[in-house]
C-alpha cells in the first residue's frame, strides 16, 4: 500500500509541505529587514530610530563625504562633540597619528571619547564603538552614520536612566576606512584601553537588513549566555562566527580582538550595492536597520552593565542560532561531537533492528548521495544564466527573488529526478530506508563540522536529532512508516536550509550558485522519501507528473526572468569611478573609467572611451575593470618632497625624506616598482610597514595629510630599492570631469575612493 500522510493524496500533501516552507520563508523576514522603527515620541527609556535619525540629518544634511582629514570631517567631529555636551557629557578628543602595519600607512585621526564612570568602582569598562569617517565617494549614512547616532541615542538613555555598575566608554573613531587607524591609535596610545573588558561594535556593509551579530571573541560561551538574556530580536548564528574569523575582513573590533578583549560585533548587510557608494545617504538608509542596531547595542549594554566583566573570555565556545529572529538556541560546542556520534550510532541501530534490508539501505544511500552531488551540480549549471550572462554587482541584485526561486526549484527538481530514478531502477530504496539515509548523512556531516567548523555543526545536527526524535515517536506509536520522523526532519531541515540559503547571499552571488544552493541539500534529502513515497503506485502518476512539470516550469521561467532582468538600477547601482592619472615624470595623462560589475558600453562610447582599450592601472591605484583614453596633460603639482639623506651601508640603502601634499587631498601614497620595495618604512618615527614579513600589494598610504610635513624613513637592499613613486590623490567634483559626469548612467554611482585624480611623481635614489 503506498504511503500516505493522514490519508492525504500526494498533491494535497505536497501543497501542505509547500505552505509550511512558505511560512518558514515569511518567518525568516528577520533576515531581510530590522524591526519596525520606533517614533521620536516613544518612551524616553526606549531606543528610538526616529530620535536617532534626527541626529543623522543634523550631521549629514549637507550631503558631503567626510573622509579623514577633510574639512567636512572636522565639521562632523565638532558637531558630535557639541551633541555629547548637550547631553551632559564631557567628550575628549584624541588627536593622534594612527599607524597600522597590517594596512601599511598612517592617518591623522581625531577620536571622540566619552567616559561614564560606573557605580561599582572596579574601573572595568564596556566600550561601545563605531566610527564617523567616510570613504571619499560616500556620505556614509549607513557606514557608519547609523552606528554613530545609535551611540548618541544610547548615551541619552544612559544619562536619563543613570550609570551602570561598570564604566561605559563611548568611542567614535576616525580613520576606520583608511585601515582601522583610529581604533589602533586608541588601543596603542590611550590609557582607557587598559580598562576595556568588553567591546560592543556597530558596523554596516549595506544600507538595510537586520543588525546581525556576526562576530564575537573566542571562548564566547559565557558571552552568548549573558547576551541572550536581554536580546529581544537577535539575529545571530555561530556558523557566521566561524566563517568570519577565517575571512580577511576587518572592523575596528579586529584591533581589540587581537589584544584579547571580549566583544560583540554587529552589522547590517542588505542592499550591499549601496555600500561605500554615493547612494549610502539619508534617503536610502533603512530606519528599521537603525532601530535594530540601537536595540542590539542597548540590549548588550543592559546585559553586561552590572555583570562581572573579569571572566568574559573563557575556554569554551557556544554553538547557537536564532529562531525567526525571536530568540537564540545555544549550547556548548563541546556537545557537538558527542551528539553527532550519538545520532550516527542510533541511526545505524535503527537500520540494523528495523530495516534489516541491506540492499534497500544501500539503494537508499545511493539515491541520497545522488542528491548530495546533484544539487550543487544543478547550482553550477544555473550559475551560468543567473550569474555569468548579465552584468551583476558581486553581492546584490535589484530583483533577487526570481534567482532565489530558480535555485530552490532547481534543487527540488534534482530531488524529483532522484525519486523518479529510484522508482525505476532502485525500487528497494523504500521510504524508511531513505529517512535513515538522510539521518546518516546528517550525522556524518555533523561529525565533520564538529571537528572542522564546530560552530557550524548545528546546521546538520538539528535535523539529525529531529529525525531520531521522530523515529522514537514512530516506534512508540507503532507506525509502519517513519512518518513523524519524516515530518519533524522536514521542519528542522527546511528551517536550516532556507535560513542559510538566504543568509549565504552575504558572501556568494549568483555566479557562485553552486555555493548558494548548498543549504538546499538538507531540505532535498528529507524530501526524497516523501517524493519517492508518493510514486510507489501507478494510480498516483498524474499528480506526480504535475509536480514534475510544475518544478520544471518554475525553474525555467524564474531562471529566464532572473537572467534577463537588469543587474543594476538607480537604487542598486553599479560602481563606476572616473579617474584622472597624471604621470609627471613621463609628462603623460589618461582618463580611466573603472567599473565594478562591468562597464556601460553606451557611456564609454559617448564619453570617448574605446570599450576594448582595457588597461591595468599601475600600483593597484584602482580595482575592477578599467578602460582608458588619453587625457590632456595638466601639469598638476605632485607631492612636494625633500631628500634629507640617502646612504648605503653594508648593502642596505637608508633614505630619509620629507613629503607634503600639494592638493591636501584625502591621501598621499608611496608605491614601488615590481621588486623594488624597501624592507621597512617608518612615518614620523612609527613603524608602518615591514615588507620582510608581508609584501603588501597596495601602496603605503598617509590619509588626511592636510598641509602637514611627514618624515619618511625607508631602508632596503641597495641594488633593488632605487626609487619611490609618490602619488598625490584628491577627489574630483563633477565640473572637473570634462563633461563625463552628465553622461554617467542612472544605474551607476561613484564607489569607495570615488572620482579622483592621481598625480604620480617618481623619485630616484641612484
Amino acid at each position: 500500500m503506498p504511503y500516505s500522510f493522514m490519508s492525504l493524496k500526494p498533491l494535497p500533501h505536497f501543497l501542505i509541505l509547500f505552505f509550511v516552507a512558505v511560512a518558514i520563508i515569511f518567518g525568516l523576514s528577520s533576515l531581510t529587514h530590522g524591526p519596525k522603527p520606533r517614533p521620536a515620541n516613544i518612551d524616553a527609556s526606549q531606543f528610538s530610530a526616529g530620535r536617532a535619525f534626527v541626529h543623522l540629518e543634523d550631521l549629514l544634511g549637507r550631503n558631503i563625504p567626510h573622509p579623514t582629514g577633510s574639512a567636512e570631517n572636522l565639521k562632523i567631529r565638532q558637531h558630535l562633540e557639541r551633541k555629547f555636551k548637550t547631553l551632559g557629557y564631557e567628550p575628549q578628543i584624541q588627536a593622534a597619528l594612527g599607524c597600522t602595519p597590517k594596512f601599511p600607512g598612517c592617518s591623522q585621526v581625531e577620536n571622540i571619547i566619552v567616559h561614564v564612570p560606573g557605580t561599582g568602582g572596579s574601573g572595568d569598562a564596556i566600550m561601545l564603538s563605531t566610527h564617523y569617517d567616510s570613504v571619499p565617494a560616500s556620505v556614509a549614512a549607513a557606514d557608519d552614520g547609523a552606528g554613530t547616532v545609535a551611540l548618541l541615542e544610547i548615551a541619552r538613555i544612559l544619562k536619563s536612566e543613570g550609570p551602570l555598575k561598570n564604566d561605559v566608554i563611548f568611542l567614535i573613531t576616525d580613520g576606520e576606512e583608511g585601515g582601522l587607524r583610529g581604533a589602533q591609535a586608541f588601543a596603542d596610545q590611550h590609557p582607557l584601553m587598559e580598562t576595556v573588558k568588553l567591546v560592543i561594535n556597530l558596523e554596516a556593509r549595506g544600507a538595510s537588513g537586520p543588525s546581525t551579530m556576526f562576530e564575537t571573541s573566542d571562548g564566547n560561551l559565557g558571552l552568548i549566555r549573558t547576551y541572550t538574556k536581554t536580546a529581544q530580536k537577535p539575529v545571530a548564528n555561530s556558523l557566521s562566527y566561524e566563517i568570519y574569523k577565517r575571512l580577511p575582513n576587518d572592523t575596528d573590533y579586529s584591533v581589540y580582538k587581537r589584544l584579547g578583549v571580549a566583544g560583540l560585533n554587529f552589522a547590517f548587510t542588505g542592499d550591499v550595492s549601496r555600500y561605500h557608494s554615493a547612494l549610502d545617504d539619508l534617503q536610502h538608509l533603512s530606519k528599521a536597520s537603525l532601530q535594530h542596531h540601537g536595540d542590539n547595542a542597548l540590549a548588550a549594554l543592559t546585559a553586561f552593565g552590572n555583570e562581572d566583566l573579569s571572566g568574559l573570555i573563557g575556554t569554551a565556545d557556544a554553538t547557537y542560532f536564532d529562531v525567526f529572529g525571536r530568540f537564540i538556541i545555544k549550547w556548548p560546542s563541546a556537545y557537538n561531537l558527542p551528539l553527532a556520534l550519538l545520532c550516527l550510532l542510533v541511526t545505524l541501530l535503527i537500520i540494523a533492528i528495523r530495516l534489516k534490508n541491506i540492499r534497500g539501505q544501500l539503494s537508499a544511500l545511493a539515491l541520497s548521495l545522488g542528491v548530495v552531488i546533484g544539487v550543487p551540480l544543478m547550482g553550477w549549471l544555473l550559475s551560468f544564466p543567473l550569474g555569468h550572462w548579465p552584468q551583476l554587482f558581486y553581492l546584490d541584485h535589484p530583483t533577487p527573488w526570481p534567482g532565489r526561486i530558480a535555485l530552490m526549484g532547481g534543487a527540488l527538481l534534482v530531488t524529483y529526478g532522484a525519486a523518479l530514478m529510484g522508482r525505476r531502477w532502485l525500487k528497494h530504496a523504500n521510504y524508511n530506508a531513505l529517512i535513515c539515509s538522510a539521518g546518516v548523512i546528517f550525522a556524518l556531516g555533523a561529525i565533520a563540522l564538529a571537528v572542522l567548523l564546530p560552530g557550524g555543526s548545528y546546521l546538520v545536527l538539528v535535523p539529525a536529532l529531529a529525525i531520531i526524535l521522530g523515529v522514537a515517536i514512530d516506534v512508540w506509536r507503532k507506525h509502519q512508516h517513519f512518518i513523524i520522523a519524516a515530518h519533524l526532519g522536514f521542519i528542522a531541515a527546511a528551517y536550516m536550509a532556507l535560513y542559510h540559503f538566504l543568509a549565504l547571499e552575504v558572501i556568494a552571488n549568483y555566479g557562485a550558485s553552486y555555493i548558494r544552493i548548498l543549504p538546499m541539500i538538507l531540505l532535498c534529502l528529507i524530501l526524497l522519501p516523501l517524493f519517492k513515497g508518493h510514486r510507489t503506485a501507478n494510480a498516483k502518476r498524474v499528480n506526480t507528473r504535475i509536480l514534475g512539470g510544475v518544478l520544471i516550469g518554475l525553474t525555467a521561467i524564474s531562471t529566464g526572468i532572473s537572467a534577463t532582468s537588469p543587474g543594476f538600477d538607480s537604487t542598486h547601482p553599479r560602481g563606476q569611478n572616473l579617474v584622472y592619472i597624471q604621470d609627471s615624470t613621463a609628462q603623460t595623462a589618461q582618463w580611466i573609467s573603472v567599473g565594478i560589475g562591468g562597464q556601460d558600453e553606451n557611456f564609454l562610447t559617448q564619453a570617448g572611451f574605446n570599450p576594448d582599450d582595457k588597461v591595468r592601472v599601475p600600483f593597484g591605484l584602482t580595482f575592477g575593470g578599467a578602460v582608458s583614453k588619453p587625457a590632456p596633460y595638466r601639469d598638476k603639482p605632485g607631492i612636494l618632497h625633500t631628500i634629507i639623506s640617502n646612504q648605503i651601508s653594508g648593502g642596505v640603502r637608508s633614505v630619509e625624506m620629507d613629503i607634503r601634499s600639494s592638493h591636501q587631498g584625502y591621501v598621499m601614497l608611496m608605491a614601488f616598482d615590481q621588486g623594488g620595495a624597501p624592507d621597512k618604512i617608518l612615518i614620523n618615527g612609527q613603524e608602518t610597514a615591514d615588507f620582510t614579513q608581508s609584501r603588501y600589494r597596495r601602496p603605503v598610504a598617509i590619509r588626511g595629510p592636510k598641509a602637514d610635513v611627514f618624515r619618511i624613513s625607508l631602508s632596503g637592499p641597495a641594488d633593488t630599492f632605487i626609487a619611490i613613486n609618490l602619488v598625490d590623490t584628491y577627489s574630483l567634483k563633477a565640473d572637473e570631469l570634462e563633461g563625463m559626469a552628465a553622461l554617467r548612467p542612472e544605474n551607476s554611482a561613484p564607489i569607495h575612493a570615488g572620482d579622483r585624480a592621481h598625480i604620480m611623481t617618481k623619485v630616484s635614489f641612484k
